[in-house]
């Protein structure tokens, strides 16, 4: 388990500078400073990070598998494109000064409109050469997508235990995804947070837009957990999901519109996006994802994948995150806690997941303990 409960922001917003982007450190524990830098790859250089996983929803061999130092080589020129000069000076004081506190320094990333392009590229694999580690891998330096938006959303109270309203689609004509057995393992992954009464688990009977709005309109739901296929559509530039019509066909519901229905249930704190693409944007806003749109509309945080994960990987995830979470961690943390699980077990599947965030600290649950009745 994890040891820091407090973490201070290392804000960081990328802008455009003419040819080039300009990176303002606007809010640091150790002060402020700005630097103007090139884009760390050329125009169409750095494939999906799918291409550079070349993960499959199934387990892939491991003489299959990337090398760790394909993510180390990629992650050092992100990280050098940025923090150079006063900038990763500023980073190591800032580091220097939580440390002696014994706090944290979550790392938030925002991207204006117009370096939108930037903000597809996988930062989460950050990799400082010096110390010879990926940031994201440290429970002091959690790595998020920060949306600095009106009205943010602190945490709310909540007596256990957190309802998650699994969501699984596979409709008809599409690639066939073995929901059963993802849904098996993952009930297998929660059985013990569900056994404790932290969490219940909820599967949607029918996978359609009209059960999910009447499902919402019964108890409160906590977090939203979708499983199933997500895309981009580069002709509209917006992202969608992948639902079923009544007769089991594809029916894909657009990021907005999912957010306009989530907008009328606010005990919706998170949403987990188990879909490939639905944590991608397209290169002219910083809104065009599934997980984007849905912070934006409302809901506090949201978790999906830059790539496609494996079965294993994605079960893994979700096990150490919901557990993370169920303990009162704040969401980054509990991502940064997935992450080093999965890195510890030799899979380089940790640098999938994308957190996106409107919330000031990133405690979604205020999680009451509820103390045994007395005799």
């Amino acid at each position: 388990p994890m040891t820091i409960t407090d973490y201070r922001s290392f804000d960081l917003l990328i802008t455009r500078a003419g040819e080039r982007f300009r990176a303002f450190v606007v809010n640091a524990p150790a002060g402020e400073a700005s630097i103007v830098f090139d884009p760390p790859f050329a125009a169409g250089e750095f494939p999906r990070l799918g291409g550079v996983m070349g993960m499959r929803r199934a387990a892939l061999p491991a003489d299959r598998r990337p090398a760790v130092a394909d993510l180390a080589e990629l992650g050092s020129r992100l990280f050098a494109s940025i923090f150079q000069d006063e900038v990763r000076s500023l980073l190591a004081a800032s580091l220097s000064s939580v440390a002696q506190e014994g706090e944290g320094l979550r790392l938030r990333l925002r991207f204006d409109e117009d370096a939108a392009d930037l903000a597809t590229l996988p930062w989460e694999i950050l990799y400082d050469v010096d110390q010879k580690q990926f940031v994201g891998l440290g429970e002091a330096s959690p790595i998020l997508r920060y949306l600095s938006l009106p009205r943010s959303r602190s945490a709310m109270l909540v007596e256990p235990p957190l309802r998650v309203l699994a969501l699984l689609s596979c409709p008809v004509g599409l690639a066939p995804l073995d929901v059963e057995r993802e849904w098996q393992a993952m009930q297998e992954a929660l059985a013990p947070l569900v056994s404790e009464g932290k969490f219940v688990l909820e599967r949607l009977d029918s996978p359609t837009l009209d059960a999910l709005q009447q499902r919402l309109r019964g108890e409160p739901v906590h977090i939203l957990h979708f499983l199933g296929h997500g895309g981009f559509d580069e002709e509209s530039q917006t992202g969608s999901l992948t639902l079923e019509d009544a007769r089991g066909r594809p029916h894909l519901v657009r990021g907005e519109d999912l957010a306009k229905l989530l907008r009328y249930h606010p005990a919706v704190r998170l949403a987990y996006l188990n879909a490939c693409e639905g944590a991608l944007a397209s290169g002219a806003s910083v809104f065009t994802g599934v997980a984007q749109a849905l912070v934006q509309g409302g809901v506090p945080a949201a978790v999906a994948m830059q790539a496609e994960i494996s079965d294993s990987g994605a079960t893994e995830m979700a096990r150490v995150f919901y557990t993370s979470l169920a303990a009162g961690r704040p969401v980054d943390a509990a991502l940064t806690e997935a992450r080093v699980a999965l890195s510890a077990a030799g899979s380089p599947e940790w640098a999938i997941p994308v957190l996106f965030s409107r919330s000031p600290d990133n405690r979604l649950f205020d999680i009451r303990q509820v103390l045994p009745t007395p005799d």
